[in-house]
């Protein structure tokens, strides 16, 4: 069913982060490709894109009209995601890109996890995984010139 939304005030892909200090390093963003999100309205911050659970959380954090509750605009898959162009504020990068993790948690956060390579292993470790191990199923190839396009 689709509905007409205000996105006036934006839509945001939110991500939880214990190190906020590490987001002028941010690359791209993870989702994991089989986790259901949602976005949800909030009273005064536009749109927001995460996973259920986080938006019971912000529910009671009055992120939310009422609470406890909250309007569910859209459902979809993190794979519907791969490849959105995200401005990420504070990065020295004017765009970046959503992209697969499997180790993302819908339990943990947001289920929207920022990339920062130079401070996480992990997070380069997926870089570099990403990079070497494209396929079809990632819904990404490498380009010639060596970057990553959608598929």
């Amino acid at each position: 069913m689709k509905r007409n939304v205000d996105t006036s005030q934006g839509v945001f892909l939110v991500a939880a982060t214990l190190r906020p200090e590490t987001i002028y390093g941010q690359t791209n963003c993870w989702v994991h490709p089989e986790i259901n999100y949602i976005a949800i309205r909030t009273s005064q911050h536009g749109i927001f894109i995460c996973t259920q659970r986080a938006a019971r959380n912000l529910s009671y954090q009055d992120f939310t009209l009422e609470q406890g509750k909250y309007e569910v605009l859209a459902t979809f898959l993190g794979s519907e995601l791969f490849g959105l162009p995200l401005t990420a504020p504070l990065t020295s990068y004017p765009t970046i890109y959503v992209l697969p993790m499997l180790t993302v948690q819908e339990s943990k956060g947001t289920g929207v996890v920022t990339c920062v390579p130079s401070d996480s292993a992990d997070d380069y470790a997926g870089l570099m995984d990403l990079k070497n191990k494209v396929c079809s199923k990632n819904h990404f190839k490498k380009n010639k010139t060596n970057k990553f396009s959608i598929v």
